[in-house]
């Protein structure tokens, strides 16, 4: 089983994935600081119960104090074989896709693969997401109809 959430991180400098929304400095390190203490105080409850931590999505906006305290995480359970728990931060399938994209391009410029050897197979390979089977079932609560 995996559980799916969506952390949204704000930057100061731009706003992601909020429409037309203002964030003071303050507030987003409020957030940073509270996602650092919670992963924290998660991690032995990962262990204890088999949850395999994974993230997907952007991390370089992140301090990294925060995306170190989170890849800690992520290597401590990821020989956990329950239920895997997937926290989405400045994650879009936009990012994810341009993402993929450059990964194959550097592949491409170094040599080290053919344009002809890309397919949609070598693609799914370079998503963050390539870990997880495609959804079945999307639930969106909060009224929202975009899924970007």
């Amino acid at each position: 089983m995996i559980i799916f959430l969506v952390f949204v991180m704000q930057s100061a400098a731009q706003l992601l994935f909020a429409q037309n929304l203002t964030i003071e400095v303050c507030d987003i390190e409020k957030v940073e600081g509270h996602l650092y203490v919670a992963i924290y105080n998660s991690e032995e409850t990962f262990m204890k119960n088999n949850i395999s931590f994974r993230i997907i999505g952007d991390l370089t906006k992140l301090p990294d104090n925060v995306r170190e305290r989170l890849e800690t995480c992520v290597a401590h359970t990821a020989n956990n074989t329950g239920m895997s728990l997937v926290l989405a931060i400045s994650y879009s399938s936009h990012w994810e896709i341009t993402e993929a994209a450059r990964q194959i391009a550097i592949l491409v410029q170094k040599g080290e693969l053919a344009p002809d050897r890309i397919d949609s197979h070598l693609f799914s390979q370079h998503l963050t997401t390539n870990f997880m089977p495609d959804p079945d079932l999307l639930i969106r609560t909060g009224g929202e109809v975009r899924l970007s």
